[in-house]
């Protein structure tokens, strides 16, 4: 109730989802009572970074009529709580999912078989919570293709929404994929933006009620072209209001090139999916509003960052936000390894794609600009130190890495990591090396920060993220110190 209350307080509506694991619910998450399925089925489930093999038992009619209930029981307290509408969750092979699916639904009675056997218990929740609780608009949300094999097709779901708006549905919300077709739930960064927007679209067609759009929708020109060409009534982002939770309000405002756009690298779901709190690649803050602070400072001081990579950038860019005077030296060019990151074949744990990794660098390069950073393109030196006169000195300039001789060749050593000086090399042999990783010490110390020790000068180290491209510990740990000055 207290979340409802806080998110109303600035203009919102209220909405919240209410699911049901089914086969993919584990011991661990249950308390150790054996998980439900439309059919018996043993598989494989990933919870809180671990692997456990769930085999959930096939659902009587009264585990039935208890899952309708509670799914009854949930829609009372979301409105008692004050919630404007509920979702209810029937893609990704959650167990509505599961049931509307032919995949996993290998009934032979009247909660199996064809379409409407399948729907029914779905048909039944909703009809359930129209007739008993007035006034609460019911989202309904399904995978518009599972693409699998033995899966639902738009083909089935275009007759299943059909069902799900007689039974009294108020929107439909299309997204995609199963258990099997991971990637399609969460698409990452290799996926093209709005590709599942044509699922949304046939299903519009063919009912009455509005429609959700959902899937790597990040830019707003796309959002605005799907509405207006009807091809949806509603837009649906999580992970870009991760990124960037002002989107909207900068959309509206026509402060379009000051949006963070989201990577789609997954880091987010990725944290979840291990018992994590949600992190984010591009906003340090994500996940850690409280540890930060926007306001101006007291004390404005001069301060000098070494290094242009995502850390420094991030680092200047809450210092010159904060009202500090700030000077940025990159040797080379700004966004650092970050640009060699963009050309590997992964990034955070999906497959790269170098336009959207520079989204990132090209957003922080802007707001520099913006806001009035001074940057200097040179290998600073301590000389440059003592012509600057900072009161605060930064070191952002990561880490260095050994390199091995194999095969009378000199070849990047990696360990998702890469020299600058050998990348090239590196991307020319590619196909021959293939994706094999070989390991090194890494090599922290740089010439300047040992002179600087050596000197006893007083500076900041921050940004050393142990691995090329996983920069998310890099722009946290650069944040947060800038925010302390």
């Amino acid at each position: 109730k207290k979340l409802s209350e806080e998110i109303k307080k600035y203009g919102s509506r209220t909405c919240i989802q209410l699911a049901h694991g089914g086969m993919e619910c584990t011991m661990r998450s249950t308390g150790g009572i054996q998980a439900v399925a439309p059919s018996p089925i043993k598989l494989p489930v990933y919870d809180d970074g671990m692997i456990e093999i769930v085999e959930a038992k096939g659902a009587s009619k009264k585990d039935i009529e208890d899952i309708e209930l509670s799914f009854l029981e949930a829609a009372g307290r979301a409105k008692n709580a004050g919630f404007d509408m509920i979702e209810i969750h029937g893609a990704h092979a959650y167990l509505i999912g599961q049931f509307l699916s032919p995949l996993f639904n290998k009934r032979t009675d009247e909660y199996g078989g064809d379409v409407k056997g399948r729907s029914r218990i779905a048909v039944e929740i909703i009809d359930m919570i129209k007739n008993k609780i007035k006034d609460l608009p019911i989202i309904f949300r399904i995978s518009g293709d599972e693409f699998t094999e033995g899966g639902l097709t738009i083909k089935d779901t275009v007759k299943i929404c059909k069902l799900i708006e007689d039974a009294g549905a108020d929107v439909i919300h299309v997204s995609a994929g199963v258990t099997y077709a991971p990637l399609y739930t969460v698409q990452p960064m290799n996926f093209p933006e709005g590709v599942l927007i044509p699922l949304a679209s046939a299903i519009k067609k063919e009912v009455s009620i509005p429609v959700i759009a959902v899937g790597r929708i990040h830019d707003p020109f796309l959002a605005e072209r799907t509405l207006r060409d009807g091809k949806a009534d509603l837009i649906a982002m999580t992970r870009q209001l991760i990124a960037d939770p002002e989107w909207p309000k900068k959309v509206k405002e026509g402060r379009l090139r000051e949006i963070r756009k989201c990577l789609s690298c997954n880091t987010c779901i990725d944290r979840m999916r291990m018992g994590l709190g949600v992190q984010c690649t591009v906003n340090p803050a994500a996940g850690r509003e409280g540890e930060f602070y926007n306001g101006t400072t007291d004390m404005p001081k001069k301060v000098m960052i070494i290094g242009g990579g995502p850390a420094g950038m991030q680092a200047a860019i809450i210092l010159a936000k904060r009202g500090h005077k700030v000077v940025l030296y990159e040797a080379e060019r700004l966004g650092g390894q970050l640009n060699i990151a963009a050309k590997m074949p992964v990034f955070q744990n999906v497959i790269a794609r170098e336009d959207v990794i520079r989204t990132f660098i090209d957003y922080m390069t802007t707001q520099l600009n913006t806001l009035g950073v001074s940057v200097v393109f040179k290998k600073a030196t301590i000389k440059d130190i003592e012509y600057e006169k900072p009161d605060v000195t930064i070191v952002a300039t990561g880490a260095k890495y050994k390199n091995l001789l194999i095969k009378h060749m000199i070849i990047p050593v990696l360990a998702s990591s890469i020299s600058k000086r050998y990348a090239h090399i590196f991307l020319r042999l590619k196909k021959r090396f293939g994706n094999n990783l070989i390991y090194s010490l890494r090599k922290q110390e740089n010439d300047l920060i040992i002179e600087l020790t050596r000197r006893g000068y007083s500076f900041i180290k921050i940004g050393d993220s142990n691995k090329l491209g996983e920069t998310v510990d890099a722009v946290y740990n650069a944040a947060i110190n800038a925010i302390r000055i």
